[in-house]
């Protein structure tokens, strides 16, 4: 089975709606998530890891030190898709998306998991939301809302055949966030939602992730 793993990140170091957060502990966050997902490519046979990044100008537009050497680590172990603006918090997420659905329609592969630096997918998640597309399913994930009305944007898979060509991350503004999107975009496609509503963990405290990821070690 040949996926592709998108990593979301933001590289003018806003948490949630706009929080600074130190510039090298943010890339060093990344750098972490992609050697934890990296090292369960041995579970799977072909893993394509990208990290898909808003308000990036390359990374010798960050400053040289710890910083900069995060990123080139994560250079060396990811292929790296950048724009160059940051439009927000939805709308970062969707244009990360839309990168990681180019890169797999341009390159051949089939399904795409969607995730980011600061989530920790439960052990054994990736397997399973890739089983259920290989069951025919479209999406496999969460819902999201008060009423679980909507889609979750933060960590899913999906068949990217089934989207790809109807994706425009400009559609997301305002009232119509990401999740609301994507419940759009899948409306009357085959879509499997985790039975327990539950199956990564998601902060933005680094030290509360760090804890989040001895778990699944």
């Amino acid at each position: 089975m040949r996926f592709l793993t998108n990593i979301s990140w933001c590289a003018q170091h806003g948490k949630g709606f706009g929080n600074p957060i130190n510039e090298e502990l943010h890339a060093k966050w990344l750098w972490e998530c992609v050697e934890h997902l990296d090292s369960l490519a041995y579970q799977y046979s072909q893993q394509q890891l990208v990290v898909s990044i808003t308000g990036f100008r390359g990374i010798l537009h960050h400053w040289a030190g710890p910083e900069r050497d995060y990123l080139w680590k994560v250079w060396d172990k990811a292929k790296i898709i950048s724009v160059d603006h940051n439009p927000g918090h939805h709308q970062g997420c969707c244009w990360a998306i839309r990168m990681g659905l180019e890169a797999c329609s341009k390159t051949g592969i089939d399904y795409m998991v969607h995730t980011a630096e600061d989530v920790v997918p439960h052990k054994g998640a990736i397997a399973k939301l890739l089983g259920k597309l290989e069951e025919g399913y479209d999406y496999a994930g969460m819902p999201w809302g008060h009423h679980n009305e909507y889609l979750n944007a933060q960590f899913f898979a999906c068949r990217v055949e089934s989207i790809v060509a109807d994706f425009d991350q400009c559609k997301v503004d305002g009232d119509m966030h990401s999740e609301r999107y994507l419940k759009s975009l899948f409306e009357g496609k085959r879509v499997w939602m985790e039975p327990s509503h539950y199956c990564y963990w998601h902060t933005h405290d680094y030290s509360e992730w760090k804890g989040f990821l001895e778990k699944v070690k």
